[in-house]
Parts: C-alpha cells; structure tokens; sequence
C-alpha cells in the first residue's frame, strides 16, 4: 500500500490513541472503546459505557462514535475510533487494539492493528503497528 505526507498524520494520531488504549489494557480490567478527536479547542476524549459500566460491545460503539463524530460537526479536524480485538501472528493470537483513524483535510482514513499484551500495571505491544486496510474517512 502506497503511503502519503496524509497517511503519516494518520498513523502518529492512531499510535497516540493506541497508546493510550494499551497503557489501559491491564489483568482483570475490561477494555473499553473510546473515541478520540481533536478540533480547534483542542483533544477530546469519549468513552462507551452501558449503564452497568461495562464496556459495550465494539459494534455498538461504532455506531455511537459515528454519531458522535457527526453531532460534534465540522470543526473536528480528526478522530479515532478504538476498541479491542483479536490478530493472529505467525499462528499466534493476541489481543490487539484496532483504530479507525480519520482527517478531515484531506478526508483520509485507515485502519491500524496493534497486537499487546495485558499486563499487570499496563499494556505492552507485541511488535509493530501495522495498517489493516485503507477506509472512507468519517470527516470527509
């Protein structure tokens, strides 16, 4: 996949917001999808909660972050979107925390994988972030 100065924005802005989500990732503690944007006041944060407090699952909270994302309008210049999952490495599989990354200028979107593992105090990758596949960006 060819990559542009757009693409390279995309994949520091997904590996702050994946950071952020394995430095959660802990024994005993559920993962929670949370939406991440930026816009002329600066970095938000959102995260999916049901009314028990446990996560929802990541496909109700897409649907809440692409609603979030429209109702919060154009002045959001970019978003991501992060909830856990599962990759397989050489046979291996890991958890792994996948963010939908979007711009506005240019739209652009892409998808990053980050296999990790839980840890005791924080999460910890499991080698590089890679790009799972290029999207239609949620600002665009």
């Amino acid at each position: 996949m060819e990559t542009s100065g757009a693409d390279a924005r995309l994949i520091a802005f997904a590996g702050h917001a994946i950071r952020h989500a394995i430095d959660s990732a802990i024994h005993g503690a559920v993962f929670i999808p949370f939406l991440w944007w930026h816009d002329r006041i600066g970095w938000h944060v959102f995260r999916f909660l049901t009314t028990t407090t446990e996560a929802q699952t990541a496909v109700e909270a897409e649907v809440g972050a692409r609603t979030k994302v429209r109702l919060l309008g154009p002045d959001v210049h970019a978003c991501a979107f992060v909830h856990d999952g599962y990759t397989t490495i050489e046979g291996v599989r890991h958890d792994a925390a996948y963010c939908r990354v979007s711009l506005r200028n240019p739209p652009r979107g892409l998808v990053v994988v980050q296999p990790y593992e839980l840890g005791e105090r924080r999460g910890v990758a499991v080698g590089d972030l890679r790009i799972a596949e290029s999207v239609e960006s949620w600002l665009g």
